[in-house]
């Protein structure tokens, strides 16, 4: 008699891991598939930056790729390339080759708007 009761039990917590998991599964790719919460899509907002204006330096440019104001301290310019390497960063888009290449380019760019940005106000 005892030996039914526990292969009931062992079956029971069996199904409940079972399906634990398949939950755990399912929340991880929705997760995977939205990205940072309150991110929206790239290629949206304010990240969608313009072609460049006519007599505008490169400074200007990295201020305007990282979505700041001329003027702004070092730290601002850290935390504003931080969020947008975050954002913009290919693997994210692991499943879509067309963004994935879209934010491999984006992410370039970011990256040489901090360098100059960082080359300037550090020195």
């Amino acid at each position: 008699m005892t030996t039914a009761w526990l292969l009931i039990f062992t079956n029971t917590w069996i199904d409940f891991i079972t399906l634990g998991f398949v939950v755990y599964v399912f929340v991880q790719r929705q997760r995977r598939m939205k990205g940072p919460r309150g991110r929206g899509v790239p290629g949206q907002g304010p990240a969608n930056i313009s072609p460049p204006a006519r007599g505008e330096t490169e400074l200007d440019r990295a201020y305007r790729t990282l979505d700041l104001k001329p003027g702004v301290s070092f730290k601002e310019v850290q935390s504003a390339y931080r969020e947008l390497a975050r954002i913009w960063h290919p693997d994210r888009f692991a499943n879509d080759a067309k963004l994935s290449l879209r934010a491999n380019t984006k992410l370039g760019e970011i990256n040489q708007a901090y360098e100059t940005l960082r080359r300037y106000l550090r020195g």
